[in-house]
């Protein structure tokens, strides 16, 4: 029998080790590139579909919802257990995008690879979001903002 492993990064399942779990091909269809870019690998981003076709994601990664009876939904992208990236890559012409989310951090300011604290109270950071992001992607931050504002 074929060892097959999952493609996420940092993802140490394999059908040898884990006989529980169940693995899933690449789609060969416009849900691929989503798929790929929930694996978080850098070198899965040059292949095209035909050369992705004999890679898997493990069912850790799928949400129970995501399965019909028995197979994967064909709708279905993986969502759970994804690794985080650090870099957040954002559709918009200005170069200064990515500053409002390095000064929003917890971690505060990226400056030279090092990070200095940056005090900016909530009014700061929505006219950055305003400011910075694409209107889509700001409109998503400021949501979740005000969705952790209300429960406190």
């Amino acid at each position: 029998m074929v060892n097959t492993s999952c493609a996420v990064f940092r993802c140490t399942s394999s059908s040898h080790k884990n006989k529980g779990l169940r693995f899933h091909q690449f789609p060969r269809d416009e849900r691929c590139h989503l798929w790929v870019k929930a694996c978080n690998r850098a070198d899965l981003l040059a292949k095209d579909i035909d050369q992705l076709k004999n890679m898997h994601i493990c069912s850790l990664h799928f949400e129970h919802r995501m399965y019909g009876k028995l197979l994967l939904k064909k709708s279905a992208v993986p969502t759970l257990n994804i690794p985080a990236t650090r870099t957040v890559s954002t559709q918009t012409d200005n170069p200064d995008a990515h500053m409002a989310l390095h000064i929003l951090t917890s971690q505060g300011v990226q400056t030279e690879g090092r990070y200095e604290r940056s005090a900016v109270n909530l009014d700061q950071f929505l006219k950055a979001c305003d400011e910075f992001l694409p209107r889509s992607l700001g409109s998503f931050v400021k949501a979740h903002i005000y969705v952790a504002d209300q429960t406190r």
